[in-house]
């Protein structure tokens, strides 16, 4: 499913036109870059946590040429589903 079906999904199943569907799905979407880029933890119920992670930047040596590089630091972004989610899931998978 790319985002214009799951713009097109999300304005079915909720009745409202595509422009507004899809400004809402940039608005959480937004939201949840912006929490995560702080490095907070954002909690949806029933769906699950997405939790960011700071590396530091650290050196790695080239295991061929021998050289040392700088890593720069990076945010690692997981989503942790809720066990409501994985339930609705394998359920979903159970019928098929």
């Amino acid at each position: 499913m790319d985002s214009r079906q799951f713009v097109s999904v999300v304005s079915h199943q909720s009745g409202i036109d595509v422009k507004t569907a899809a400004a809402m799905i940039e608005a959480v979407a937004g939201a949840i870059c912006r929490q995560c880029a702080d490095l907070n933890t954002v909690a949806i119920p029933g769906f699950g946590n997405f939790v960011s992670e700071k590396s530091d930047e650290h050196v790695e040596v080239d295991p061929v040429t021998n050289n040392r590089v700088l890593i720069p630091p990076s945010i690692n972004m997981q989503l942790r589903p809720s066990v409501i989610l994985r339930k609705r899931i394998k359920t979903a998978i159970d019928k098929k």
